[in-house]
């Protein structure tokens, strides 16, 4: 099975695709609504700060 993306958008406008370290789309979006977004979100081989986010795109890869 393959991870999940998400598509991050970034307060500068950038947009970057990152694979998440979740198998389901569901998984990750009870990770994201359940406090994920209160500490930093593991994608990509590294974890990035919500702070900088304005808006994040689960998507099944």
């Amino acid at each position: 099975m393959s991870k999940v993306i998400f598509e991050l958008q970034y307060v500068n406008g950038q947009i970057e695709e990152l694979e998440s370290v979740f198998e389901s789309a569901a998984e990750a979006r009870t990770y994201l609504t359940s406090g994920g977004l209160t500490g930093w979100i593991p994608a990509g081989g590294k974890f990035i700060n919500p702070v900088n986010i304005i808006s994040i795109k689960v998507k099944e890869s």
